[in-house]
């Protein structure tokens, strides 16, 4: 048992750290992906606004606006 408690205790590099050029390696990747998924948000959350066409006499119709006559 001593040996193995021995040789865990000289590993060089513990297993969940990471050094600045893993940072760096990945930051392309990590930016690469942001863009990706606002590209993709931005196309699912945008909105488009029509109007519905109804007829005059629908009672779905948007009432009309005095101040717009004037």
């Amino acid at each position: 048992m001593q040996g193995a408690a021995k040789r865990m205790s000289t590993d060089p590099k513990p297993k969940h750290t990471y050094s600045r050029r893993d940072i760096l390696k990945g930051a392309p990747v990590a930016l690469a992906g942001v863009l990706a998924l606002s590209a993709i948000g931005r196309r699912l959350l945008q909105r488009k606004r029509s109007v519905p066409d109804f007829p005059e006499d629908s009672i779905f119709r948007p009432a009309k606006d005095p101040r717009d006559q004037a």
